[in-house]
């Protein structure tokens, strides 16, 4: 009771210092290597300490017997590929190979979709804890072996000595090795992952040996004559059905979708969405038909070469799909210039644990678990609105822009810091223009116009003019430099043109203004 009290006293605190440290990982690539390996340190153990508290919890619910199964058949093979792929990004950090392999596309199975998570998360942390970075080797594999299915795990780590291997399993038991002090962990996991196998009425198989790595082989029973009444679930809906995904699930009558409508103005923002499933495709485009102009995906590849194309203003995109998955189209677009900046929205089947909670980011700036509401859909489209239109709101009212102080990506940040660098060496150049510095900064016209838009909501060349007035602003307050003095420091030549740009930025003409900083000075 004392270990679960505790655990809810922790948990409030880790879940506030989580957003903060979120933002700080973003900004890693930005920061001292000291400091980064220090900030990275931080988050790995707080997401430790809370998966900790997390499986603790589990463990007082089974002592009091409020552990309990609900299962419901579905296609295991998708199930493990999607936690598969939630992988992939730790998998790439720590320069492991990462391979899933499967004889059958579909296998149906009845199991209880987030203690199965759990299972496999478990299992597939410590194969990456204990395996070794560049040189290391972790393969997930699934097979049908008559009435049962195999799901194995395997590793080229550090391995797991005969002594040990009884008790791996038991409750706070940990494998003392030089190679886990540094993430050394509970003696948890493992006992809270037999147990919910066991739920399943399944087995957990191990095969090991020092320095030559470890295979963990979960094995379930097919059909449901091995599990009660009350462990399954009755009228289960799978995250795809199109049912979920119906007019009916509109509180207000939303209308039939028209695929025309959407695109009649030119001033509405651009939506892409990426979704194989046409019904669920169909459904997110009716949430949004009202709001934005849309454009349409059918798998990651497609996906991705349209948000090249039309450099949408947001993505709402399935993990898993055909041809390329969530993940993948999403690590594409945030590590390339073009799309750094888009919000992405990544809709999963599974539950936080594997995305979010874990810390095993794929870049996507929200995700969503399907089946979902357009009203909690919208929601999170709208925060991420808002969190743009605030970093606009920081450029239109500094007078000088500091990337490091608005929360974008580490590619977003170089690039902002690059583009002011640029704009304030040529402050006083009236030759120096929008064309230029899309060259000097090596994108097109086009492309600059709809990145500078995105990121500061003026177009490149009402960024130019508004950095090149808010500093003619700073030389008034100065009260050095008269206004034809002020003009041509700052890039004019046109002294009508520059009292309009003035009067428009800040209400007043350059001589009122200096008149009003000079009576602040006498005062």
């Amino acid at each position: 009771q004392f270990f679960t009290n505790m655990s809810h006293e922790l948990r409030t605190p880790l879940t506030l210092i989580m957003g903060p440290l979120e933002h700080l990982i973003k900004q890693a690539d930005q920061l001292p290597s000291q400091l980064r390996e220090e900030v990275k340190l931080l988050n790995y153990s707080a997401r430790s300490l809370m998966r900790r508290v997390d499986q603790i919890m589990d463990f007082r619910k089974d002592e009091m017997g409020q552990l309990k199964l609900k299962a419901a058949k579905g296609n295991i093979v998708a199930f493990v590929r999607e936690v598969f792929l939630s992988f992939k990004n730790l998998a790439e950090s720590k320069h492991v190979s990462f391979e899933f392999q499967t004889g059958p596309k579909t296998c149906d199975l009845y199991f209880d979709r987030d203690k199965m998570e759990i299972i496999l998360y478990n299992i597939l942390s410590n194969a990456f804890k204990f395996t070794s970075t560049r040189t290391g080797k972790v393969t997930v594999s699934l097979e049908e072996k008559g009435d049962t299915v195999d799901i194995s795990i395997q590793d080229n780590g550090i391995g797991i000595g005969k002594e040990h291997q009884d008790r791996i399993f038991d409750r706070f038991y940990q494998v003392e090795n030089s190679f886990s002090q540094a993430g050394k962990g509970s003696g948890v996991g493992l006992s809270l992952t037999r147990r919910l196998v066991d739920l399943h009425k399944g087995e957990i198989l191990l095969e090991s040996a020092v320095d030559q790595g470890s295979k963990f082989t979960l094995r379930f029973k097919k059909g449901k004559d091995h599990l009660s009444a009350d462990m399954i679930i009755r009228n289960f809906k799978n995250s795809e059905d199109v049912s979920n995904y119906t007019r009916n699930n509109f509180p207000h009558g939303k209308p039939e979708f028209d695929a025309g409508k959407s695109k009649s103005s030119q001033d509405l923002p651009l939506l892409l969405v990426v979704e194989d499933n046409p019904e669920v495709r169909k459904f997110i485009i009716r949430c949004f038909n009202d709001e934005y102009r849309i454009v349409e995906a059918e798998n990651g590849i497609t996906g991705r070469d349209k948000a090249f194309e039309h450099t949408p203003d947001i993505i709402i995109s399935d993990i898993m799909m055909p041809e390329m998955d969530g993940i993948e189209m999403c690590s594409n677009l945030k590590k390339d210039i073009r799309t750094s900046h888009i919000p992405i929205v990544l809709l999963t089947a599974r539950t936080s644990l594997v995305f979010k909670k874990t810390g095993l980011g794929t870049g996507a700036d929200e995700y969503l678990t399907k089946p979902f509401t357009p009203e909690l859909l919208k929601l999170r489209v709208k925060n991420l609105v808002r969190n743009r239109q605030r970093i606009h709101q920081y450029i239109t009212r500094h007078e000088k822009i500091k990337p490091e102080e608005i929360e974008l990506t580490s590619r977003d940040e170089i690039f902002l810091q690059r583009l002011m660098e640029l704009v304030e060496t040529n402050l006083d150049n009236s030759e120096f223009n929008v064309t230029i510095l899309g060259r000097e900064i090596g994108m097109s016209r086009s492309l600059l116009f709809k990145k500078v838009k995105s990121l500061t909501g003026m177009t490149t060349t009402e960024l130019l003019r508004s950095v090149r007035i808010k500093r003619a602003a700073q030389f008034f307050r100065q009260g050095d430099y008269s206004v034809s003095e002020t003009m041509y420091k700052v890039g004019f030549n046109d002294m009508k043109y520059f009292r309009e740009c003035f009067k428009k930025q800040f209400n007043m003409v350059p001589s009122d203004y200096i008149a009003a900083h000079r009576t602040e000075r006498s005062d």
